[in-house]
């Protein structure tokens, strides 16, 4: 399971069950903020300025970015995985 989408699936069992007041989000909008790139995307459409950013996948050539950069996982927590590059050694 993907980091940070458990509570995206507790929202929806929950409300399956028919409880429908517990606290946090939906089960779409906690799985929609777990993925960054559907979220910048989903928020920069409704005019909201947002940075400029790619996604780089596994097996695909690395982008060439200017130092320094921020790196973080497609999905998880705000700061889960996040990382600043400074130079080729980090």
């Amino acid at each position: 399971m993907k980091r940070g989408i458990g509570k995206a699936l507790m929202a929806a069992a929950l409300e399956a069950a028919g409880v429908h007041h517990y606290t946090g989000s939906a089960p779409n909008a906690s799985a929609l903020a777990m993925d960054k790139p559907r979220a910048k995307a989903r928020v920069a459409a409704y005019g909201v300025p947002v940075a400029k950013g790619c996604v780089w996948r596994l097996g695909t050539s690395a982008p060439v970015l200017p130092y320094p950069f921020i790196v973080k996982p497609c999905n998880g927590g705000s700061s889960v995985g996040f990382a600043i590059v400074r130079n080729e050694d980090d």
